[in-house]
């Protein structure tokens, strides 16, 4: 039994992290999506758009995981773990334009090469943090 419950858990945490995957694959094409537009036909600096794509994909994101990935309960704390989360995601965001200012501007890697390879780096620190916001309970069963 108790190798059931294993297994179970075990199932149960990689669908987790493949809805995860899903919603973070659909809001990282949004989020390059806007960041183009931003680039080329509004005329931004690569830098505001980075925040401003960033900070759209990042409120869209939560409601998307909060009730898909995590199926988090709605009424319980949401103000309140929205805005741990946009904190969260913004010093990510602090990071990744660090690391996007350093590979365009320093080490001269085109913008858009620069952005892909940081979002990636990103995105396993972000799943693990964004399940201890969202759903602090289940993220508490994992230890």
């Amino acid at each position: 039994m108790l190798l059931n419950k294993s297994i179970f858990n075990y199932v149960s945490k990689f669908a987790e992290f493949m809805k995860f995957c899903l919603v973070g694959g659909m809001m990282t094409i949004f989020n390059f999506t806007l960041y183009y537009i931003f680039n080329e036909f509004c005329g931004f600096h690569y830098l505001v758009s980075n925040l401003v794509s960033y900070a759209i994909a990042v409120t869209a994101s939560y409601f998307i995981n909060a009730a898909f990935t995590f199926k988090a309960d709605p009424g319980e704390k949401r103000a309140r773990k929205f805005f741990e989360y946009f904190v969260m995601r913004f010093a990510i965001l602090g990071a990744e334009s660090v690391l996007l200012f350093m590979t365009v501007d320093v080490a001269g890697i085109d913008k858009y090469v620069s952005k892909i390879i940081i979002t990636g780096v990103m995105f396993l620190i972000t799943f693990r943090l964004s399940r201890r916001i969202i759903a602090p309970k289940a993220a508490k069963e994992e230890k």
